[in-house]
């Protein structure tokens, strides 16, 4: 069924790519779903205007890409390039599978969860403009076919409402665990992605590529994402819950005091971005996976709370009374406290 409808595509993508748009312009549409530049867009929402907001975004935003991690792997489906010389591939280093559309799953969670807090009639019509504009880049760079971002729309409009459903049914009991609960909570959560991302892998590790996909589909099979996605979710679930306990902080404050902490941001986003590429490309896939497990636990962690602990201390954010995360806002009187 997926191949005569992709057969089918490939004619509409070919058209598409006939029209003139300069491919800097889809890339930097592109961006507006899961990139770099999104997550520092969250970032700068959790430090300097809305860290609740801020940190439900990051949690909905890896959450997506666990979803999206899966899904992929689960129904292991190529992407146009692969099956037609004639797509041009502006991202030939798109080299996970094709449904559903990542970049689609993900704008549709984060976009449309920004237009719920907006609560604007013209924030939701520029939201779904971003949504329709990031799915026409997708198709138009040759990454995906039409099937697959409208997956994308289907699979991310369900993660949301799961998402406000849990948050619903369950935000008040998780608030009043203690510290060692909401860890060992998280851990359980990170453990049951990474079980559940094996086994996906397991199940399909027979699965026989057709010849005309080239050798990308080594790579898709990959652990390396999931070892990225499931630290995340570590440290962000760590990080926020200490945070609750002891860096509560104001994410408004004068103009002068935000920029501070842009910057103070900058300098380690920075050397992030003139890393060496392919840094981890030689290692066993395992260990890949091991090291960017750590990694970005730590980051994650390090961003939640170490950032917000320091901005504090030195005077670049004011605590906060109010409860801006996800977290508990009080605690047994026996609980530590750091100095």
């Amino acid at each position: 069924m997926l191949e005569s409808l992709h057969a089918a595509e490939l004619e509409h993508i070919v058209s598409l790519q006939r029209i003139p748009v300069p491919a800097v312009v889809m890339k930097a549409l592109s961006n507006l779903g899961p990139s770099a530049y999104l997550v520092c867009l969250l970032g700068l929402i959790y430090v300097c205007f809305d860290s609740r907001l801020g940190a439900r975004l990051l949690l909905v935003y890896f959450g997506s890409e666990v979803v999206s991690h899966f899904t992929k792997l689960a129904f292991h489906s190529p992407r146009p390039f692969w099956m037609d010389e004639r797509v041009q591939a502006f991202e030939p280093t798109a080299t996970s599978f094709g449904l559903p559309s990542g970049h689609s799953l993900v704008a549709t969670c984060i976009w449309l969860l920004l237009a719920v807090e907006a609560r604007r009639a013209w924030f939701w019509v520029a939201s779904i403009n971003v949504i329709l504009l990031v799915s026409l880049s997708r198709v138009w760079l040759g990454a995906h076919f039409i099937s697959d971002v409208v997956a994308g729309w289907l699979f991310g409009g369900l993660v949301l409402l799961m998402f406000f459903w849990g948050e619903r049914r369950f935000g008040g009991l998780c608030t009043r665990l203690n510290l060692k609960q909401q860890v060992l909570l998280t851990g359980l959560v990170t453990i049951t992605i990474v079980v559940l991302g094996f086994a996906i892998r397991a199940t399909m590790a027979a699965n026989v590529d057709p010849t005309q996909w080239p050798k990308y589909p080594g790579t898709a099979r990959s652990f390396r994402s999931l070892g990225a996605y499931s630290g995340t979710v570590l440290g962000l679930g760590i990080g926020l819950a200490m945070a609750a306990r002891w860096a509560r902080f104001h994410a408004g404050g004068p103009i002068k005091q935000r920029v501070l902490r842009v910057l103070l941001i900058a300098a380690p986003a920075a050397l992030y971005g003139l890393r060496p590429r392919g840094l981890l490309k030689e290692l066993p896939d395992l260990l890949g996976f091991t090291l960017l497990f750590v990694a970005t636990a730590l980051a994650a962690w390090g961003f939640t709370f170490a950032l917000p602990w320091l901005l504090i201390r030195i005077g670049l954010a004011g605590p906060s009374p109010a409860v801006e995360t996800l977290s508990p806002s009080t605690e047994s009187q026996h609980e530590p406290k750091l100095p």
